[in-house]
């Protein structure tokens, strides 16, 4: 879903951000042994900058982060024969000089687009956006990004039936562009996981049940066509009232792991204040959910995750880092929580 903060650098102003992020390698705090499981954050720049406690937090407690903006061609793409690697670079950074893996956030989206990418036309010159933006963008991090989300959200909020797909501008490139965009991604590291990402397809109410129907017919055929998909994102944006399809969701996970998907442990949620019961409850990140891979990985993840306004206060005090006030300020720029997570089945 659309993040409510856009267009957070531009030219000299990201200049500002990465200065700060100089010298913040966070040397001080060592991986200790609070670190038993692989715990992951996703990361927005200008909250790493705001408080060095939140860098501290993420490499004591985390494996990896996920860039919540930065990769986004609103930022990454000002003009289709410019790239500005800036914020995604002080990010990669961050992980390399703490040690820790980083989760490549999106390739390919509908949303969050650059505008100039709306008059691009279609055809080859859509595909060969795509294979340059993917070739380029792969390639810059691969050392320390080992897992992609490569086509993020390609289902519709109301899918009309089964086969559905969103009315996005990488079908410029044809019927096959999901499958295109997985083969580029394979051709420059066949050693990376590849992910199809999809929210809100956990419930058995609203258009869950329909989502979930066509992003499974989607993940079929593109498997019946070779594309070389070999892990499935759920992401969940966890709602008060909405009853989970227990059943129905451990029949689609079953069913994946049929297909050669091996199921991975843990779940990633979060949920705007508005259907939450408290105003204190919980959120994990989003981007991270449960990923079914054929390679085996098996994760039990839990989040440190940014938030903006709708999504409401957050606190750290699980960490006794919660700073004077904080509680009274809910603009506060670090609105920020740890939250680990095991798999109990409290979110299946």
């Amino acid at each position: 879903m659309r993040i409510g903060r856009r267009n957070f650098l531009g030219g000299a102003a990201s200049a500002g951000l990465l200065h700060a992020m100089a010298g913040q390698g966070v040397a001080a705090t060592r991986k200790t042994s609070t670190k038993i499981a692989p715990y992951g954050a996703a990361i927005y720049l200008p909250d790493l900058t705001a408080d060095s406690r939140i860098g501290e937090a993420v490499v004591k407690y985390c494996s990896r982060i996920t860039p919540v903006t930065e990769m986004k061609w609103e930022v990454m793409r000002p003009s289709a024969d410019v790239f500005d690697f800036a914020a995604a670079d002080a990010l990669a950074n961050f992980a390399r000089q703490n040690k820790l893996t980083m989760h490549g956030h999106p390739l390919i989206w509908y949303a969050s687009n650059a505008p100039w990418l709306a008059s691009i036309g279609s055809g080859a010159k859509v595909e060969k956006l795509m294979e340059t933006h993917i070739v380029k963008v792969m390639e810059r991090y691969k050392d320390v990004i080992h897992s992609w989300d490569v086509v993020n959200e390609p289902i519709p909020d109301v899918p009309g039936n089964v086969r559905s797909r969103r009315d996005a501008w990488y079908y410029g490139a044809g019927p096959d562009a999901i499958k295109k965009a997985f083969d580029i991604a394979h051709s420059v590291d066949p050693k990376a996981q590849l992910v199809l990402n999809e929210y809100d397809v956990e419930f058995a109410v609203e258009k869950s049940p329909a989502k979930r129907a066509a992003f499974r017919n989607l993940i079929l055929e593109l498997l019946e066509k070779g594309a070389p998909i070999n892990a499935i994102g759920l992401q969940g944006h966890l709602r008060g009232g909405w009853p989970i399809a227990k059943d129905e969701l451990a029949a689609f996970t079953k069913e994946m792991r049929s297909y050669g998907l091996a199921s991975g442990d843990g779940t990633g949620c979060d949920g705007p204040d508005a259907s939450r019961p408290g105003s204190r409850a919980r959120h994990a990140d989003k981007r991270s959910g449960p990923r079914f891979s054929r390679s085996g990985v098996r994760r039990r993840p839990a989040f440190l995750h940014h938030h903006m306004g709708h999504f409401g206060p957050i606190y750290l005090d699980s960490l006794g880092l919660s700073p004077p006030g904080w509680h009274r300020e809910p603009a506060a720029a670090a609105r920020l929580e740890l939250q680990r997570k095991t798999h109990d089945g409290r979110h299946q």
